[in-house]
């Protein structure tokens, strides 16, 4: 629930610095390098690739909305998080999922839209919540 309010945060936040030309085209470009070397990960990439990758897109994403605040918050939970995505990742059909919707996100952003970014992103972070909870839920039953 805490990353899903920072990171829609975040994106909103990214999205007005856009619509006020606040970001610059080097860091635009980078987040686009971004989100198409993750789209480009297929079913040869290690869960520790795509963990990566999608550690690098929030991280992107914290860090275009100009709060210095919310990428201290969120350090310190990374490890925490990654676990999450892991667990998340396993699943071929989600990884596709995970960067369709990371492209969404990032097109709102760069397209200014404050509401439409931080509904993407704040959308994305919950579905990730419940197949985390799915998942481990099917853990232990077997367990």
């Amino acid at each position: 629930q805490v990353r899903e309010q920072l990171d829609g945060l975040a994106a909103r936040l990214s999205a007005a610095r856009v619509a006020h030309n606040e970001i610059s085209a080097s860091d635009i470009e980078a987040a686009r390098v971004i989100l198409a070397s993750g789209t480009r990960l297929d079913a040869t990439a290690s869960i520790a690739e795509l963990i990566d990758a999608d550690v690098v897109f929030h991280s992107a994403v914290h860090d275009l909305s100009g709060n210095p605040a919310i990428t201290e918050m969120v350090a310190e939970q990374w490890p925490h998080f990654m676990r999450s995505m892991g667990l998340v990742l396993t699943a071929t059909g989600i990884r596709n999922r995970v960067w369709r919707e990371h492209a969404e996100i990032l097109d709102a952003i760069l397209s200014g839209n404050a509401t439409r970014a931080e509904d993407c992103a704040r959308e994305h972070t919950a579905r990730a919540a419940d197949e985390t909870a799915r998942r481990f839920d099917a853990i232990v039953r077997v367990a």
